[in-house]
């Protein structure tokens, strides 16, 4: 096995776990008062991303579900726009 493929084997291997990584380290970031002012659940979020970081493909699509839906919500009520949040 050269060199190349070697690389592209752990990247390939690794890239799930480091995706889980990244939004398992965004959840902790993001300070208590956004997570209460979308109604969102950290502890909840951060279990299912922990639980599945090791379900590689399945972990995957929880982080990708995670980046497009929540942490939408997480990034847009950090950045002061409370208008979708407001309940009405």
């Amino acid at each position: 096995m050269n060199v190349l493929s070697a690389i592209a084997f752990w990247i390939v291997v690794l890239s799930p776990f480091v995706f889980n990584l990244a939004a398992f380290l965004d959840i902790a970031r993001t300070p208590s008062w956004v997570w209460a002012l979308t109604g969102r659940e950290r502890v909840l979020w951060m279990s299912v991303i922990g639980g599945t970081s090791f379900l590689y493909i399945i972990g995957s699509l929880v982080a990708c579900f995670y980046f497009a839906t929540v942490g939408r919500e997480l990034r847009r009520a950090s950045r002061g726009n409370f208008r979708d949040f407001s309940g009405d």
